[in-house]
């Protein structure tokens, strides 16, 4: 049988999901026997389609016809396809398209088994078993990561003071492998300010880094009542040349009456790419149980059309 159907948008759209329909009207042309609805599985694939199809592809649908008038109504997980047209006789189809003898049957094929399609699945399961390993041990190490480093010193600065002229905080590192973590905190009231942070070596001549932060807070009150919002720390990770002595140079860029205090931790992990590593592990499995999924999983037909 050869059908002819052309997208269109409906005067009457349905939804099969929601409901069952002994007749649809979707042109406004009266109502058309629903005749069939059910789901189909592509298991072979030859030629050329109009749209990406691919071999499990699972549709389901719901055909209706008014006399020789035919409606079709597709639907997948992302969208529901609306069309109308008619049955072409094969002698028609024949000649529009010059063929002059009968369409060969299309080759034999098998449909993959239920044992197939389980040997299949198990093949992935050790790799999922793997990658959600490799999640749970990167988010160990992360956290195990996380009690690393040694504080090397600690001081408290005036704000003010620093705003009129830097402060300057000595340290010595005898880690120079690993990073070298400064913390910046201060507690904030409606204020803000910023800090310019410069990192001197012995010599002293030009800084070796140099790194620009802000610290704010702000509160309100609007339309949904009282919010508040604030940025009073920061961290930045170092990594020093070589061991030796080192000066921290602090600026503020107004005199808010507030404390920054400079926390310096040698010999730090840096921890951050652990738990993005892990992450990334533990989403690749969950992505691809989703991709193995087909929708007749997801949507059941008995729900949907009975």
């Amino acid at each position: 049988h050869f059908f002819y159907f052309k997208k269109f948008v409906p005067v009457n759209p349905v939804d099969p999901r929601t409901e069952v329909f002994q007749s649809i009207d979707l042109d406004g042309q009266g109502p058309a026997i629903v005749e069939e609805r059910g789901s189909g599985k592509i298991v072979f694939l030859e030629g050329e389609f109009t749209w990406q199809a691919r071999l499990g592809e699972v549709t389901f649908y719901l055909d209706a016809h008014r006399g020789e008038r035919r409606y079709t109504i597709e639907l997948t997980e992302e969208e529901i396809e609306f069309a109308k047209g008619r049955e072409l006789e094969a002698a028609f189809v024949y000649r529009i398209f010059k063929i002059d003898k009968p369409l060969p049957s299309p080759a034999p094929f098998e449909e993959e088994t239920d044992e197939e399609i389980t040997e299949e699945d198990h093949g992935w399961r050790p790799v999922l078993l793997t990658l959600a390993g490799a999640s749970v041990l990167l988010l160990l190490l992360g956290f195990f990561g996380l009690s690393q480093g040694s504080v090397v010193t600690q001081r408290t600065l005036s704000v003010p003071a620093i705003a009129q002229e830097p402060g300057i905080v000595t340290l010595r590192i005898s880690n120079a492998r690993n990073a070298t973590e400064i913390d910046l905190d201060t507690a904030l009231r409606q204020r803000a300010f910023g800090v310019t942070l410069e990192i001197y070596d012995e010599a002293g001549e030009k800084p070796l880094f140099t790194y620009e932060t802000e610290f704010w807070d702000e509160s309100g009150t609007d339309i949904e009542g009282y919010w508040h919002e604030s940025d009073e720390s920061e961290k930045i990770f170092v990594r020093f040349p070589r061991p030796g002595p080192y000066r921290l140079h602090l600026s503020a860029t107004a005199p808010v009456e507030a404390q920054l205090r400079v926390t310096v931790k040698e010999g730090v992990w840096l921890v951050r790419w652990l738990f993005i590593a892990a992450g990334i592990s533990g989403f690749l499995p969950l992505l691809v149980l989703v991709s193995r999924l087909e929708f007749s999983d997801l949507f059941d037909v008995v729900d949907i059309f009975d």
